[in-house]
């Protein structure tokens, strides 16, 4: 095989429906020096079976079975601890990963080697099908290496919404393994906190493309999490504690500046109230932009299918470059 390997690490619990269609979609790939890690953590339909199908077609692909579930987080660190690849990437069992992903990403990665991450264009679809809803998060024309500085201004100014993720993005592995990898701690937004650390410390490169689309649920991992009151305020606690404990204090000083933890909301800087060391994680400048968020949250979470659609149709028109239908 040509080129760096690339490790893709997929958790899978009672996903076999949407197997089938995840796959293929990685397997064949236009990028072929890849391994593939599945963790299938203890579920009661076909899953293992399927999978199990795949991996004797496809010698890249190693399927580990958790005997009983360990939860997403756990899934992840046991598959990671077997990867090889210099870059890694945190595939979703129903997700999808469209066509040229890891080529265009790694060749952007290997021209820029002090970036952290590949970050493409955000992506969703509906857990029935239909069309996908790509957001142009519009950084650059054409695919670009940004530094941490230039992020953070991004994010102060508002020409960067979108939240870090690992869905979009494809991860330089020894960069996300000095940042603690995924923290169990902070669950639903495990993905988000290791991102962060990792663009503002190395900057990222981005493609102003979409090359992986999200499947939007309404029984998700993180949407559901994330609504139960109690549990989402300890996990944006144990965030603004990390960052202010020593591995995490380098970046600090542009996550203030930057104001992106307005995203999750006022309920983050009510935590800021209660304890003033978090005021040198959150910029009091942003207390309008997270009632902002915190509205538009809780308008979505309200929406049912159809209105959602809506809502993604109604923001192509305004942010989003054309995508193809599923």
């Amino acid at each position: 095989m040509n080129g760096p390997l690339v490790s893709v690490v997929m958790p899978n619990w009672n996903d076999a429906t949407f197997l089938r269609e995840s796959i293929p979609a990685l397997l064949e790939q236009s990028y072929p020096s890849i391994e593939f890690l599945i963790v299938d953590d203890g579920s009661t339909d076909d899953s293992v079976a399927v999978l199990r199908d795949y991996a004797r077609r496809d010698s890249r692909l190693r399927v580990l079975v958790n005997e009983k579930n360990q939860g997403t987080v756990l899934s992840v660190a046991r598959a990671q601890a077997e990867a090889r690849g210099e870059y890694i990437y945190f595939a979703s069992a129903d997700d999808r990963v469209l066509p040229g992903f890891f080529e265009k990403c790694v060749a952007i990665l290997e021209k820029f080697p002090q970036a952290s991450l590949c970050w493409t264009d955000p992506c969703h679809f509906f857990e029935n099908g239909g069309p996908q809803y790509s957001r142009r998060t519009a950084l650059s024309a054409a695919p670009a290496y940004f530094s941490p500085e230039e992020l953070a201004e991004a994010y102060r100014s508002g020409r960067l919404t979108a939240p870090m993720h690992a869905a979009p993005a494809l991860l330089r592995r020894h960069v996300y393994m000095d940042a603690g990898g995924l923290l169990p701690d902070l669950r639903w937004y495990s993905d988000f906190f290791v991102t962060l650390v990792m663009v503002y410390r190395r900057g990222m490169c981005y493609i102003p493309e979409a090359l992986t689309s999200t499947r939007v649920q309404a029984q998700s991992y993180s949407r559901t999490g994330s609504a139960q009151k109690n549990a989402q305020r300890e996990v944006l606690t144990r965030l603004l504690d990390l960052l202010l404990t020593p591995p995490y204090r380098d970046v600090v000083p542009l996550v203030h500046k930057s104001g992106v933890l307005s995203y999750f909301g006022s309920p983050i800087y009510k935590l800021a109230s209660e304890k003033p060391e978090y005021a040198q994680v959150l910029n009091p400048e942003f207390r309008g932009r997270a009632r902002y968020y915190s509205f538009k949250h809780g308008v979505r979470r309200m929406m049912g299918p159809s209105l959602q659609r809506c809502y993604f149709s109604v923001r192509n028109l305004f942010k989003s470059k054309p995508a193809t239908s599923a």
